[in-house]
């Protein structure tokens, strides 16, 4: 039975791009898709924008084709499944909402999408559509940049001019400069996710690229010609700034030839920002549309919880609240309990859904949220 399996799996993966599930660069297609949500104390607004985001992870699905799903792949074929789904990525390019209402209870959106197939970088409708369902996240840069040896901008200019073209929002860089002195900053641009995450929330910014840059001169190209090559090296990490992790690093290399090794290494520098700049907008919108089409990890932080009530909860989320996948405890230490939570959704839908719940007639409050945490209290009701 598993040599059947193997073989049938081994011919799925080569006959895919046939059946049209391969990531076709830039293939289109029109689906249609409902998506649905609980209407909770009559918030008919929190339950529409919730079922427009199924019905849009839904319409995705169906353009895609789920052709193995992961789970139901026994261990000694995952790497086969892995392969499929990583090859066969798609993105909604706009929608339109086609019916809509309220029926006992529960809301639902039915709507025509047009989903792409492929790579979404150079999407611009697709990017700035895929920031709207994000929120419209915040970037900040934060550098050490070094032309010969001397303090440059070479590259935090590149890349913010890479970045904004594409209708990435930045927050104020001249704030950026005021505590680039700080250690705090040091550790960040030296690597320290949760450094630069702590920088991030302070000014603003929901993602942080943090690292540096440096040229050098390597010399004359032949010896008495006056030519110099002028080399340039980048390092650059991308952190998420509520929970400090890193949703990737990059690199690039680049030279340059000139007369003058501080032009030439101003140069050398620009090249290889725009060599960077590439692979850090598709980490960036790779990581946003896995998150709206797959959901996330969404960190609770529940304070004055008792075991039982813990117990509660969890089985609440498990069973009620809708775009809950697994729930995952991580730790329950002096009436304060961690909680991991997969929700396709992001953590202000998250909050609101659970503010209007009761566990064992103690009110949910939300203490305070951000796109990937939650900070919550059980109170006694008045």
């Amino acid at each position: 039975m598993k040599k059947l399996l193997n073989i049938f799996l081994v011919i799925s993966l080569f006959l895919l791009p046939c059946l049209g599930y391969a990531a076709d660069e830039g293939k289109t297609s029109q689906v249609t898709a409902e998506g649905v949500a609980a209407v909770i104390n009559n918030d008919k607004a929190f339950a529409r924008d919730k079922a427009i985001s199924d019905s849009l992870r839904k319409a995705i699905e169906q353009a895609v084709g789920t052709f193995v799903q992961a789970e139901s792949v026994v261990e000694n074929y995952q790497l086969i499944s892995d392969k499929i789904l990583s090859e066969t990525k798609g993105y909604i390019n706009n929608y339109q909402v086609l019916q809509e209402g309220e029926d006992q209870g529960i809301y639902r959106v039915k709507i025509q999408a047009v989903v792409k197939l492929g790579a979404l970088e150079n999407d611009l409708a697709a990017i700035g559509l895929l920031q709207r369902k994000m929120k419209m996240p915040r970037m900040m840069i934060i550098l050490k940049e070094t032309n010969m040896g001397v303090e440059s901008d070479n590259v935090e200019n590149a890349l913010i001019k890479a970045f904004t073209e594409k209708g990435f929002n930045f927050v104020d860089q001249e704030q950026v400069k005021k505590v680039r002195e700080r250690d705090s900053a040091k550790l960040a641009i030296s690597g320290d996710a949760a450094a630069a995450a702590s920088i991030g929330l302070e000014l603003g910014a929901e993602v942080v690229i943090a690292g540096s840059a440096v040229s050098s001169n390597a010399g004359e190209i032949t010896p008495g010609s006056g030519m110099l090559s002028c080399q340039a090296d980048i390092n650059a990490k991308i952190i998420k700034t509520d929970s400090a992790s890193i949703l990737g690093a990059e690199s690039a290399h680049s030279a340059a030839p000139h007369i003058t090794a501080t032009s030439g290494g101003a140069e050398a520098l620009r090249k290889a920002a725009v060599s960077i700049s590439d692979k850090l907008i598709k980490k960036v919108a790779d990581s946003w549309s896995q998150a709206l089409a797959s959901g996330k990890t969404i960190t609770l932080v529940v304070s004055k919880v008792e075991f039982d009530t813990l117990e509660a909860l969890q089985a609440i989320l498990k069973e009620e609240v809708r775009g809950v996948g697994d729930v995952f405890e991580r730790s329950f230490i002096n009436d304060v309990a961690k909680i991991d939570v997969e929700y396709k959704g992001d953590g202000k839908e998250l909050a609101k859904d659970l503010s209007k719940r009761k566990v064992e007639g103690m009110k949910i409050k939300v203490k305070g949220y951000t796109t990937n945490t939650l900070d919550l209290e059980l109170v006694k009701e008045q």
